[in-house]
């Protein structure tokens, strides 16, 4: 789904600013991340983002502006995937689905085991694996900092794990 151009911004200008440089910035996301699909998945992320914010970039300070954020958030990506690495690599030792530790389970049973968490651990489980959303966004939703978001998880996981091993 293509953005409409920021008011008072040229659509022509920012066409011609992103077809100068996006062969650089999926060079720049692909040398960090290694997978040249995924480093054009961030140049896009990217440059939808940077729309928002391209009134208050000097016109001659783009280029550079792209290059970083792209640079930051393949960054970002690449540490996104070696943690997930390492959770995968642990989970599959101990035999746990790390995507979703509620898959496979009764739903009466999960939702009774849910039910008896406190209620900021039931807030935080059912925004994460009911609706997808990410601890920033939790955290933003609950008013409340992206750790404690994790933390709350990770205590209601580990509560659900002895209610459903008992």
């Amino acid at each position: 789904m293509e953005q409409d151009p920021p008011p008072g911004l040229d659509a022509a200008l920012i066409d011609h600013l992103l077809a100068q440089n996006r062969t650089q910035l999926i060079a720049i996301a692909d040398a960090i991340v290694r997978d040249r699909h995924e480093a054009e998945d961030v140049v896009q992320d990217t440059i939808a983002a940077t729309l928002t914010r391209l009134p208050e970039i000097a016109p001659d300070k783009v280029s550079h502006y792209l290059s970083r954020a792209v640079r930051q958030n393949a960054l970002k990506r690449k540490s996104r995937r070696r943690e997930y690495a390492v959770l995968e690599s642990a989970a599959a030792v101990k035999g746990i689905d790390c995507r979703n530790p509620l898959d496979g389970l009764d739903p009466f049973d999960l939702e009774e085991a849910i039910a008896s968490l406190p209620l900021s651990q039931q807030s935080v489980v059912r925004m994460k694996y009911y609706l997808g959303m990410t601890f920033r966004q939790i955290g933003v939703s609950l008013s409340i900092s992206t750790h404690t978001a994790a933390s709350r998880c990770r205590y209601a996981i580990t509560k659900l794990n002895r209610f459903f091993t008992k």
